[in-house]
């Protein structure tokens, strides 16, 4: 209590945070988080508590929205989640929760208590991961109690983002041996004899276990008071806790132990009329029933409903009845929940643990759910829709629909593997037509391209092409993501496809066809290195997405500033990045969100704001990780790992590393997003490493292929000077090709003809074309690309014997990469200055780590907004930002600042602005 107290302190201090509470079942946490809910009321907080159900793990955020609708003063209105026409909720209300929380948090501290987060769904799980870190800044305290098993990977990635963000972890450890005569005589009056003891040792120190054992041998008569001192009766002893549990109903007749057993399957908790439903009485004839539960204390009273006093007992209870009796018993439940109007997903739970194969209520049911949940919980969506497929016989006809419908909510639930199975066992039967046949196909390559780089290996049957009761618009859809999928491995063949897939758009007259073709053009024709022709088709899309419903509308937006950025048009492309990133929030997308974000930080990293790279890579992060999108989250990653390195953080640069390492081994990540394996391995010396990191890249350029691979073209003059230094004369020559056929298929735009002069300067050792490369860079948006060229053509020049050139070239760098931060890159300079005699200073910009001066431009427009009393919605408005980039910058500055909330803040920027005036 000592500790919790302390949380609470903070948190009316004006800072949020978050406090988990572990221990096994029976060990007292619930109670701790009672008394902390009481001490909360008593300080003027809000408090919000509930608790997650293991029968109710379907329903998306049920046991954080239940605790914000809970209490004297609900949070939460019943109007205030009306949910938009969203393809993807999840973001959505997240955002909501954030704002309203924000809101409730300048007038009360709030507290939000929720107990058994180990059977939360995954919704409240990503909930909990993300809203602490959004409401760091307010007087928000979260409390999380869970025992450790079970443990899921969800679990376990909450739980590390919930410790990365500073959350304190608190053991609920077993009562020392010494506490049982104590808790002994609380419990009963009286100490216990050695007989006694010794029994409630066997517990382990769980005061819940032990209590439950007293309360067993009283109700059996088996303790007797004798000078103060509880003795213990010979007789048979309680080999289990459920047996001492059991010891309170022998004494109960028939109909209050039936009672029992059904409430045991309802879950935690159920109302009356609900049971007296299932056990087919009136509900007045359970009066007398349930008294005698409630006064064997197995049962009490909550609200307008009959409760287990522990789960512990629930389990005892529901455990000791035969499984073919639980089953029949959840089906049962599930009627009277449906008859007494429960919502679709809580019935799902008790039809999907009853159903048979056939059972044609418990079919509808589970897709009925399925459909509700598909844009909140995608993953509890489809695994109720693979159970409603299962329990279709074979050879029904209509398991091609129900496949399709699983295979779509398994692919935005990112299970691949898990939609091929199912597409597989579904697709090998004879009942399945052409149409439907193409239908799966389709959903799989939807799949596919969002989840992985690797080739696919399921190819469209023969016959279902040749079937004319294929519609152009399905065709046309099929074949773009045919090619899609197959980008990464057969570029040739994607070619030859996507103009198959014009072909029948063009002939479809469907807007959803021919955006979706459209993209697919720009992405093939980028790949190819053609880039204004891929920058015509993604603005073909961007115009054809008004007339469409099919998918995402954000991505053919965020497809012609991607296709802007390699052009030299940063600033334009950063700007529609965040309208992009707009339109997908408005959408329901978060594939496009974090994609949208992620690619706006690698056009900061080109334009050398590497300050804003940073927050922005982190921001699109936190989007895709949770939510397992590798395409976004790699890239992000990719623009993290590269800005540590060259601010010569190597550590952090080797951190970031590990977590991109597995995303590109499984192919969740493109190869792009190797250069930052390279980047680190030469940072750290080892430059055929780095080329080995290369070799995906490096072999698609052998077949002009240059999307996946490649990041900037920039990167291809870098990899020729990595290249030269292992004496690797061949993949020189291969990257310096590359950048010539870039600007000759572009029409050799100042950039791109910057870029190849670059390379094949390096090559062929060539002032002249170093020299244009400066000269036609120096017109662009890349500060970091032109003080390359800088420092190659002063290292060359000093080769050369031309020292006074080399020193003005290399100044020139310096000064480049210090006003952009790149420490490392500018110390690499300032060595090769000292020995040519020359002593570079370090900038005198160079900001410190601690303090107001350490705050980027970026974080103190971000502050200053904060301070004028601004929402964090308001403040992302105002700077146009995303809400997540603004609460990023907040929290880097706040570690800068040394401060915990927004009051701190408030009153350092009027300390701050009151000794500027003075």
């Amino acid at each position: 209590m000592s500790f919790v107290t302390a949380c609470l302190e903070a948190t009316t201090g004006g800072a949020g945070g978050v406090v988990v509470m572990e221990g096994p079942a029976g060990i007292g946490k619930s109670r701790i988080l009672g008394e902390l809910g009481a001490r909360a009321t008593e300080w003027g907080f809000v408090v919000a508590m509930a608790r997650s159900e293991e029968l109710d793990q379907v329903t998306p955020l049920g046991p954080l929205i239940t605790a914000l609708r809970a209490g004297d003063r609900p949070i939460l209105t019943t109007s205030d989640l009306d949910m938009l026409d969203l393809a993807d909720q999840r973001l959505w209300i997240l955002d909501r929760l954030r704002a309203i929380l924000e809101a409730e948090s300048r007038r009360h501290p709030v507290l939000i208590a929720i107990d058994d987060i180990q059977w939360a769904d995954s919704a409240t799980l990503h909930a909990i991961a993300t809203l602490p870190r959004q409401l760091f800044s307010v007087p928000v305290l979260w409390a999380l109690a869970r025992r450790p098993a079970p443990s899921t990977a969800a679990m376990q990635t909450t739980l590390s983002r919930l410790a990365d963000l500073g959350a304190r972890r608190l053991r609920i450890e077993p009562l020392a041996p010494d506490a049982v005569p104590a808790l002994t005589r609380a419990s009963i009056g009286a100490a216990p004899d050695p007989q006694l003891t010794e029994m409630l040792q066997d517990a382990a120190g769980n005061p819940f276990y032990m209590l439950e054992v007293l309360r067993g041998l009283s109700a059996a008569g088996r303790i007797v008071h004798r000078n103060g001192v509880a003795q213990l009766v010979p007789g048979e002893l309680p080999a289990s806790f459920r047996m001492a549990v059991s010891t309170h109903t022998r004494g109960m007749d028939a109909t209050a132990r039936r009672v029992v057993e059904v409430a045991s399957v309802f879950g935690r908790e159920c109302a009356v009329a609900d049971l007296a439903t299932v056990m087919n009485v009136r509900p007045v004839e359970l009066a007398d029933p349930i008294s005698d539960v409630l006064a064997a204390d197995l049962l009490v009273e909550h609200g307008d409903a009959l409760a287990f006093r522990h789960d512990l007992v629930r389990h005892a209870v529901y455990d000791g009845l035969p499984a073919p009796l639980r089953q029949a018993l959840h089906g049962e439940v599930a009627a009277a929940l449906r008859a007494g109007g429960a919502s679709v997903s809580h019935v799902a739970t008790h039809v999907s643990l009853s159903a048979r194969a056939g059972d044609e209520v418990a079919i509808a049911t589970l897709t009925q759910a399925a459909s509700a949940l598909a844009s909140t919980n995608p993953a509890a969506a489809a695994d109720l829709a693979t159970r409603a497929l299962g329990l279709l016989p074979e050879g029904d006809p209509r398991r091609a629909d129900a496949a399709t419908f699983a295979v779509d909510l398994l692919g935005q639930a990112a299970r691949l593997e898990d939609a091929r199975a199912v597409a597989r066992a579904v697709l090998s039967e004879t009942t399945v037509d052409s149409v439907r046949q193409a239908v799966i196909h389709l959903g799989i390559r939807r799949s596919w391209v969002m989840t992985t780089r690797n080739p696919i290996d399921w190819p469209v049957p023969a016959e279902v092409w040749a079937d004319p009761a294929l519609s152009h618009e399905l065709r046309a859809m099929l074949l773009a993501l045919e090619a899609a999928a197959g980008v990464h491995a057969d570029l040739a063949g994607s070619e030859r496809i996507v103009q198959r897939a014009r072909r029948e758009s063009a002939a479809s007259g469907n807007a959803d066809a021919e955006m979706l073709v459209a993209v697919v053009s720009a992405s093939v024709s980028f790949a190819r290195g053609r880039l204004d022709v891929a920058l015509e088709f993604a603005r073909e899309a961007d115009s054809l997405r008004a007339r469409g419903s099919f998918g995402s509308q954000s991505f053919p937006c965020w497809f012609v500033a991607f296709c802007l950025c390699p052009l030299d048009a940063l600033r334009e492309a950063e700007q529609l990045f965040t309208v992009a990133y707009r339109a997908g929030e408005h959408a329901g997308a978060p594939f496009d969100m974090s994609l949208a974000e992620a690619s706006r930080a690698a056009a900061l990293l080109a334009l050398g704001r590497l300050d804003d790279a940073a927050t922005t890579a982190e921001s699109a992060a936190e989007i895709a990780a949770p939510l397992g999108l590798g395409q976004p989250l790699g890239e992000a990653l990719r623009v993290g790992a590269e800005v540590h390195i060259r601010r010569g953080d190597l550590a952090a640069a080797k951190t970031v590393v590990r977590r991109l390492e597995p995303l590109l081994e499984s192919g969740a990540a493109t190869a792009t997003a190797s250069w930052a394996l390279a980047l680190l391995a030469e940072a750290q010396g080892d430059r055929r490493r780095a080329l080995d990191a290369l070799a995906e890249p490096i072999g698609m350029l052998v077949d002009r292929h240059y999307r996946i691979g490649v990041p900037d073209p920039p990167q291809l003059a870098h990899l020729v000077r990595v290249a030269l230094e292992v004496d690797d004369i061949k993949t020189a020559t291969l990257a310096s090709e590359a950048a010539e056929y870039l600007s000759e298929a572009n029409g050799r735009k100042p950039s791109l003809a910057g870029v190849a002069a670059h390379a094949r300067g390096l090559v062929e050792r060539d002032e002249d074309d170093l020299r244009r490369a400066v000269a036609q860079l120096e017109t662009g948006q890349r500060p970091l690309a032109t003080a390359a060229v800088n420092e190659d053509l002063g290292a060359l020049l000093t080769g050369r014997g031309r020292t006074q050139e080399a020193v003005d070239l290399l100044m020139s760098a310096h000064r480049t990469y210090s006003s952009c931060g790149a420490d490392l890159d500018a110390a690499r300079v300032r060595s090769h200055l000292r020995q040519l005699g020359v002593r570079a200073r370090r900038s005198v910009s160079r900001r410190p780590s601690q303090g107001w001066d350490s705050l980027t431009p970026s974080e103190l427009s971000v502050c200053r907004s904060v301070a004028d009393g601004l929402s964090s919605n308001d403040v992302a408005a105002r700077l146009y930002l995303s809400v997540n980039t603004v609460n990023t910058h907040l929290r880097h500055a706040f570690i800068k600042l040394g401060i915990r909330s927004r009051v701190e803040l408030t009153r350092v920027v009027m300390q701050h602005d009151a000794g500027e005036s003075s």
